[in-house]
């Protein structure tokens, strides 16, 4: 690890609304977020994105940033990173993260490796997801769990957890995020033509449905196995 590198995560498997998070983290703590490890060039704070309308982030000069977040999503990340002292978790349906993730490729998933993955990269493989979980698990620091559809859902409510858990004392920026959440929403997704997972709208069965009953179920007889040491994925998604 890289003593060097000392910040709090926003954590997720791929398409489960990183962005998201880090838009509304930034929206109300009024500090900005970091994008992935090798990635910052172009995943960049979502206060510097361009909208189509100018947005109150009132972000800070840098001298004045303090716990500042970082995106991460996978394994390999967080083992260059010391351990997280608060961490932020997004879960998504795992039928729903991996097809989004594969572009409805069930064969890669099937054999867990990502094709056209250089050599050096994030180690991509699709039991990522359960590892970070591990992760979460492990961690000793302060620490939030979120799931991506409750996110989509019950938007008033991830405000509140959001904002309680971050220990912001700013409750007329709170209540501006709240007043105007719905536009926030769009907001927050208008800038990336990838849209991370919003075209689901938060339903966990998107694209799991789209699959024929035969790739259900041998997606199904790959996934149960896996799924055995978290009961509570299994219990929170019915599978």
């Amino acid at each position: 690890m890289c003593d060097s590198i000392k910040t709090n995560i926003i954590l997720s498997y791929p398409r489960s609304g990183n962005h998201l998070v880090r838009f509304f983290v930034e929206m109300l703590s009024e500090t900005p977020t970091l994008g992935c490890l090798h990635n910052e060039l172009t995943d960049r704070e979502m206060f510097r994105i361009k909208y189509s309308e100018e947005l109150p982030f009132n972000i800070r000069k840098r001298k004045e940033w303090s716990d500042v977040y970082r995106k991460v999503h996978f394994i390999d990340e967080l083992e260059q990173l010391n351990e997280a002292n608060k961490l932020i978790f997004i879960i998504r349906n795992p039928r729903e993260v991996m097809l989004s993730h594969s572009q409805m490729n069930l064969d890669i998933i099937l054999k867990d490796k990502y094709e056209g993955q250089e050599p050096g990269q994030s180690d991509r493989s699709f039991t990522n997801y359960f590892r970070i979980i591990d992760y979460y698990n492990k961690c000793k620091g302060k620490k939030l769990l979120l799931f991506y559809e409750d996110n989509m859902i019950d938007t008033r409510g991830f405000i509140e957890k959001l904002y309680d858990f971050l220990e912001i004392d700013n409750p007329e920026k709170k209540k501006y995020v709240l007043d105007n959440i719905d536009y926030l929403f769009k907001a927050s997704a208008s800038y990336s033509s990838q849209g991370g997972g919003n075209k689901s709208k938060g339903k966990t069965k998107f694209y799991y449905d789209k699959l024929s009953e035969e790739d259900k179920t041998r997606f199904d007889n790959w996934l149960n196995p896996l799924l055995e040491k978290y009961p509570f994925i299994k219990e929170k998604y019915e599978i």
